[in-house]
């Protein structure tokens, strides 16, 4: 997948951005309110960040970085 989606849901108060096509094999909570989806391979799939509204992160900041920081917390 080379383009990220974004995805907001109000009602919950959550974004996700998905990362990858693959299935989501496991999520992990990895700080308060922010869950890393992984595929079977501990492959980035996705990114949910709950309370979205009260956090201070920029999307596009965010999706300008590199993941591997994160992934290598699930290994």
């Amino acid at each position: 997948m080379s383009r990220y989606i974004v995805d907001y849901d109000a009602q919950v108060d959550a974004a996700y951005i998905k990362i990858s096509g693959s299935r989501v094999e496991d999520s992990i909570e990895v700080n308060e309110g922010l869950i890393i989806d992984v595929n079977k391979k501990r492959q980035l799939v996705g990114i949910e960040i709950l309370n979205f509204s009260n956090t201070k992160l920029n999307i596009n900041e965010l999706l300008t970085r590199q993941f591997e920081n994160l992934v290598s917390v699930v290994k």
